[in-house]
C-alpha cells in the first residue's frame, strides 16, 4: 500500500512539473487537465 502511494505521489509530482512546463509554452491550456488529475488522485487516496 505504501509503495503504491509513493508511486502515485511521484507520478503526480511529474504531472505537475510537466504541466508547469507546458503552461509556460502553450499559454496554460493544460491547467484544466491538471486540476482534473489532481482531484482524481485525491479521490483515489481517500478510497484507500
Amino acid at each position: 500500500m505504501a509503495k503504491s502511494a509513493t508511486i502515485v505521489t511521484l507520478f503526480f509530482a511529474a504531472l505537475v512539473f510537466f504541466a508547469a512546463l507546458g503552461e509556460s509554452t502553450d499559454g496554460g491550456g493544460s491547467t484544466e487537465v491538471v486540476r482534473e488529475a489532481k482531484w482524481d488522485m485525491v479521490r483515489s487516496l481517500r478510497k484507500q
